[in-house]
C-alpha cells in the first residue's frame, strides 16, 4: 500500500485493489477446481465404498434377487468356503445388485415387456383389418 495524497491518487489505489482482488478470486477459483480435481478419485472410491455397504431395497425385484443371490452364491457356489465368505460375499453381492436394479428399474421392466410382447408377438399373430383387407376376408 502506497501513500495517497490527493483523489487521483485514491482512485488509482482503488483500481489497483479492484484489480488485486479479481486476480485473488481467480486463483482461488483455480485453486478450488485443482481440488476438486484431486478430490474426484477419493469420491469415486467412496461412492463405490458406499454401494458395497449400503442397500437401496427395490420393492419388485429386491426379494427376489436376495433370494436366489442367497441361494446360488450362499449354498451352492460357496458351499465349501469358510463361514466369514459365506457372510461377507453374498452380503456385498446383494447390496451391489439391489443398488443396480433400484438405480435401473425402470429400463429392466421396460426390457422384460419387451421380451413378453416379442414372446406373444410368435405365438399370437394378430391380423390387422383396414377397409380393404376387411371386404376381401369375408
Amino acid at each position: 500500500m502506497r501513500k495517497i495524497d490527493n483523489i487521483t491518487d485514491l482512485r488509482e489505489e482503488r483500481i489497483r485493489l479492484r484489480k488485486e482482488i479479481r486476480m485473488l478470486e481467480d486463483e482461488l477459483e483455480r485453486d478450488a477446481k485443482d481440488l476438486k480435481e484431486y478430490l474426484h478419485p477419493f469420491h469415486l472410491a467412496m461412492n463405490a465404498t458406499g454401494k458395497l455397504l449400503t442397500r437401496k431395497d427395490s420393492w419388485l425385484f429386491g426379494p427376489g434377487i436376495n433370494f436366489i443371490i442367497d441361494i446360488l452364491v450362499g449354498k451352492m457356489i460357496m458351499r465349501k468356503a469358510g463361514w466369514l465368505s459365506k457372510l461377507t460375499v453374498p452380503f456385498f453381492l446383494k447390496n451391489v445388485t439391489n443398488n443396480y436394479v433400484a438405480e435401473h428399474a425402470g429400463g429392466i421392466i421396460e426390457t422384460i415387456k419387451h421380451l413378453f410382447s416379442r414372446f406373444r408377438g410368435k405365438n399370437h399373430q394378430e391380423e390387422i383389418y383396414d377397409r380393404t383387407t376387411a371386404a376381401s376376408s369375408y
